[in-house]
C-alpha cells in the first residue's frame, strides 16, 4: 500500500450511527486525531468498538451506560 491515496469523505455528514452488539459506553472522547469518539465495549467486555470522527454525541449518552444492539 505504498501508493495509497485517500479519496476523500466516504460518506456524508449527518449519517446516524447504532451500536453492533449489546454493551456499556466505555468512554466518551475528542481528539484532533479521531474527533469526537464513542468507545463501546460489549456484554462480555471481550471487544471494544470505538466510533470515531463523530459529528456530534446523541442526546443521553454517558459513560457506564448499558446499550442495545441497534440503538
Amino acid at each position: 500500500m505504498g501508493n495509497f491515496r485517500f479519496p476523500g469523505p466516504v460518506c456524508r455528514s449527518r449519517i446516524t450511527s447504532h451500536t453492533i452488539d449489546d454493551g456499556t459506553l466505555a468512554r466518551l472522547s475528542s481528539s484532533p486525531a479521531g474527533g469526537i469518539s464513542v468507545y463501546e465495549l460489549d456484554a462480555a467486555e471481550r471487544y471494544c468498538f470505538v466510533y470515531a470522527h463523530l459529528e456530534r454525541y446523541a442526546a443521553g449518552l454517558a459513560e457506564g451506560r448499558p446499550v442495545k444492539r441497534g440503538e
